[in-house]
This record gives structure tokens, sequence and C-alpha cells, in this order.
């Protein structure tokens, strides 16, 4: 049997931690905004610290980490200096929500140490990033179509303004397109001086002009199966090449 690689008082803890979070959340901002990606988050990390699963911690690592320590950064900030400096955490401040409530939104600060952590000590998959653009694909549409004045994930409009430049759903593509998924970047230093990283999927045998698929061995001690490479040049994007190397 495989040993355990991720504590269990953390799966615990975090299971624990979305227990109590839901309903409260729920009854004070309703259904639709567990679509925030930040929230999908919570409940995405908590199968993935249950499953060990390195393409679930890469895949929230790709939408989430650059976004929530902006988060983070700017209500630090603010607490420090009474100002904004980037802007979207305005709201905890507001003494017409329940103390309780912005204080259950302090799961942002936890969300990239978590990440970090779990991709160093995991792996970082590099099919990551194409499953978040896939499941933005379908959690935006809906968030234009299901009570639109939410505007969660800035379906209709970058800061919750709605613009009217462009018609219908292409509000959605031209939205996220533009203010979001550039945005994002697969984390991979994280993993590379970690105790998994010749096992895991972003450890890649690097050849002279070699730009076909690569698959890596599986770890006679980890008992998990690396994914697969795609190549490069089928499913990864220019920028993306810079990061990554």
């Amino acid at each position: 049997m495989a040993a355990m690689r991720v504590p269990l008082w953390l799966k615990i803890g975090w299971t624990v931690w979305v227990i109590v979070w839901v309903p409260f959340y729920w009854k004070q901002y309703g259904l639709q905004n567990f679509l925030f990606f930040c929230d999908l988050g919570n409940l995405f990390l908590m199968l993935a610290l249950w499953l060990e699963s390195p393409l679930m911690f890469s895949w929230q690592a790709t939408g989430l980490l650059l976004f929530q320590t902006l988060y983070a950064i700017d209500l630090a900030g603010a607490f420090v200096t009474g100002s904004h400096i980037i802007g979207g955490t305005e709201y905890m401040f507001d003494p017409s929500l329940p103390l309780f409530i912005r204080l259950l939104s302090l799961f942002h600060f936890a969300t990239p140490p978590l990440l970090l952590w779990a991709i160093w000590r995991l792996g970082y998959d590099r099919r990551g990033w194409l499953y978040q653009t896939l499941t933005a694909w379908v959690v935006v549409p809906i968030n234009y179509l299901w009570r639109p004045q939410f505007d969660v994930n800035w379906a209709r409009g970058p800061l919750f303004r709605e613009q009217h430049a462009m018609p219908g759903l292409l509000t959605c593509w031209d939205t996220w397109s533009r203010s979001r998924w550039p945005c994002t970047f697969p984390p991979t230093s994280c993993c590379n001086g970690g105790p998994n990283a010749e096992a895991s999927p972003c450890h890649l045998q690097h050849r002279a002009g070699a730009t076909a698929q690569t698959e890596t061995q599986p770890s006679a001690t980890s008992g998990i199966r690396p994914a697969v490479q795609f190549q490069r040049s089928q499913w990864e994007p220019v920028w993306l090449h810079a990061v990554v190397g």
C-alpha cells in the first residue's frame, strides 16, 4: 500500500472547513456564488486532498494561484494602509455584511500556500491549464445566463461592470480571454525541486530538438501513474513555453 503523501489532519481539516463554509455562504450569497472559481476551488481542493491528485492541484493552481495571491495582497494592503492597491476586496470592510461571513472569506489567504505546497509535494501536471480552460468555457456561459445581475466571474464585463461593445455570449469569451486566461500560468518551478519531481508529470526528458510527446515512468513508491505529456506544439500556447522552458 502506497504511503500517504498528504497528512490526514489536512484532509480532515479542509473537509470540515468546507462543510462549515458551504451553508453559511449559500444563505448569505445564494447558490450562484459557488460558481466563482475561488469558491469552486474549495470543493475541488477537498477532492484533490483526498485523492492526492497532481492533476487536480495543477488544474486549480492554473486558475487560482495568481488571482488569490492578488486578492491577499489587496486585502493585506487595505488593512495596513487603508486603501486598496488592486481592488476587489472592498466588501471585506462592508459593515452590512456579518463579520463571520467576512471572516470566512479569509480562505483566500490559505489557498495559494496550499497549492504551492501540494504541487511541490506531488508534482505538477501539465494538463492543468487545459482543464482550467475547459472549466471556464463551461462555467462562464452559465454565469452569463443564470442570475446575470451578479456578474459572477465577470461574465458580463470586467470588474462587475457590464460591457455593451459585443453582443450576447461573445461577451463571455471576450471578457475571459482578455482579462483572465492569458494571465494564468502553470507554476512548474514549485515542483522541480520537490521530493517527487522525477516521478511527477512535470519532469520532462529534455533532448536536443525533441518535441515529440514523452511519457514519464510511474514511481515505484508513489503508486500514482504520471500522465502522458502532450506535444507542446499541439496543446501549449506560445507564452507557456517561455514559462516552463
